[in-house]
């Protein structure tokens, strides 16, 4: 099945290449639907609370610390077509959302089948893919639902 894939990583490089799979999301989801998860889930790991609650304040024009961006793969030493340079069919687009070297980086790319079994010998859910030619895999532990804890 073909899915967006979330990965987080120290930087943009580790996050496309072997980043941690944070979630799986609908390849039905549109491009902004998608950029706008990544970008909240970014500032819901990096951003303090009083950051928050400063961009949730309404008739505020508000410029992101660290915006998500759309990027598309493109044809390595292709001449440029006026002033595009082409655009590589064979891979998809990805979205990010970070600072290169400060806090962790999240990106979003359309992956094609993907598989997510249960390994009997670890006890952790399997999940490969293919992108760019390449077949990943990785696995990804079995987390329990998340709890908060309520103080006084």
């Amino acid at each position: 099945m073909t899915v967006w894939l979330i990965t987080r990583g120290p930087g943009l490089l580790a996050a496309l290449t072997n980043g941690e799979i944070v979630d799986i999301l609908s390849a039905r989801k549109t491009c902004q639907d998608v950029r706008e998860y990544v970008q909240r889930i970014h500032d819901r790991c990096c951003l303090t609370f009083c950051e928050r609650a400063e961009s949730a304040r309404y008739n505020r024009k508000h410029d992101r610390i660290y915006k998500a961006e759309v990027h598309f793969h493109t044809v390595p030493n292709a001449p440029k077509i006026g002033a595009v340079t082409p655009i590589d069919p064979s891979r998809s687009l990805f979205i990010y959302c970070g600072d290169e070297g400060h806090g962790p980086c999240f990106t979003a790319e359309l992956v094609k089948n993907l598989v997510v079994e249960l390994d009997n010998e670890t006890g952790r859910d399997r999940v490969t893919w293919d992108a760019h030619s390449k077949r990943h895999e990785y696995l990804v532990s079995r987390l329990p639902p998340f709890k908060s804890t309520k103080v006084r």
